[in-house]
């Protein structure tokens, strides 16, 4: 130990001068913000459009497509309906809506079915957008994989490995059903 005066000195003392920063909490994972769900002033109605004969199995499912939707984005105005081949009143669905988004609930392009489809919007006044299929999804695919899985066609395990980018050989059957299916 040292006797000079200098070694009894405290050590510098902090003086108060910035606050401390303290970050902001923040979600985790890839997608950090959370999806934005709010919706334009004038968000016009969406028409979820299934083509084929109706059938009370199929405006039950396209309600539930719809009811699920709703349940996402609440507030928007979402129509279900069945585009039949003779019989189809899109002008009833309006209901006074002068414009509509047209969202055809198919898993792939469809000539037959999109240009029917746009024949009865072009019968129909009002302004109308038509959007693209749904299309293939890793969704889609995986749960096609289970379906075979439990047929027996395929491994159980696999399935959780399945996606679009994973490089596995396999064979993925899509139609448009009737009696050639």
């Amino acid at each position: 130990m040292s006797s000079s005066s200098d070694a009894a000195s405290p050590l510098p003392a902090r003086t108060p001068g910035l606050p401390t920063r303290v970050p902001q909490p923040r979600q985790g994972g890839r997608h950090r913000r959370p999806d934005s769900h709010e919706l334009p002033e004038a968000a016009k109605p969406l028409i979820l459009a299934v083509p084929g004969p109706a059938s009370e199995a199929l405006a039950a499912l396209v309600g539930e497509v719809a009811l699920l939707a709703r349940a996402d984005l609440t507030g928007l105005d979402i129509r279900p309906i069945v585009i039949e081949a003779d019989n189809t009143d899109l002008a009833a669905i309006m209901r006074g809506a002068s414009a509509a988004v047209v969202v055809p609930l198919l898993l792939g392009p469809d000539p037959v079915a999109a240009a029917h489809t746009d024949a009865v919007l072009a019968a129909t006044e009002g302004e109308f957008t038509r959007t693209g299929v749904l299309g293939p999804h890793p969704f889609l695919a995986e749960v096609l994989h289970e379906r075979l899985s439990e047929a027996g066609l395929a491994r159980a395990d696999r399935a959780r490995l399945f996606s679009v980018a994973t490089a596995a050989e396999g064979i993925v059957l899509v139609t448009t059903g009737g009696p050639e299916a």
